[in-house]
């Protein structure tokens, strides 16, 4: 897979980006803050082989990846006929990512937040065992012994946005992971998840992609 992308490491400006998109986030990724303020490392993004994009530091504005016109729909509104063509999103990078680093370690995980998710919202009643739950925030979680791929592009799939609003790749380090299948934590459990976090990411350009974090 990664021959049919580039990967584009990126400055300053997108670790800033990042940091005020933490600094906004739920309890997990407000976490972060702090420690990562001083933090080294490497941010990148990655776009499909052969697409140049350009303004790569103007992280909320979308345009990088040509629109899919193969998959358009038409609806009613007003009276006039519009032509709706689906937002562009590239996973790719973002799901073999998250793989490679599940499968380095059984006790690897794969932590995420989609702020428009609520515990008792009756559509995630089935998926409940996909999710853990602090207070009124939801969080998504893949565990380094689940490292099959349609299980990753599936709980990818189950957020409410294009693409996971933020997230961590981190190691639970003996910590008790029963809460993971539809249970409650609370904010020891969090501040321990991050605390071991490796990687961390964040939506970008208009939910078209997204940068990752490699924490040195």
């Amino acid at each position: 897979m990664s021959a049919n992308y580039q990967k584009i490491v990126l400055g300053a400006e997108a670790k800033n980006y990042i940091l005020k998109r933490l600094s906004d986030g739920n309890t997990l990724t407000r976490l972060l803050y702090k420690p990562l303020s001083g933090s080294c490392g490497e941010v990148m993004v990655a776009f499909p082989k052969g697409i140049a994009p350009a303004n790569l530091d103007k992280f909320k504005d979308g345009g990088k990846l040509p629109a899919d016109t193969s998959n358009t729909s038409h609806k009613q509104f007003f009276g006039q006929t519009l032509r709706m063509v689906p937002t562009p999103s590239f996973r790719d990078f973002l799901i073999e990512t998250i793989e490679s680093f599940l499968k380095e370690d059984s006790e690897n995980i794969c932590v995420f937040e989609d702020n428009l998710i609520k515990p008792e919202d009756s559509w995630i009643q089935p998926f409940k065992e996909r999710f853990f739950f602090c207070g009124e925030e939801t969080y998504h979680s893949i565990r380094g012994c689940i490292i099959k791929r349609e299980e990753i592009e599936s709980a990818v799939k189950l957020t409410r946005s294009w693409l996971p609003e933020a997230g961590i790749l981190t190691n639970l380090d003996n910590l008790n992971a029963d809460f993971l299948t539809g249970g409650a934590t609370n904010m020891d459990c969090l501040k321990h998840l991050v605390k071991n976090t490796k990687k961390l990411f964040v939506e970008a350009y208009d939910h078209e992609n997204f940068l990752i974090w490699d924490i040195k």
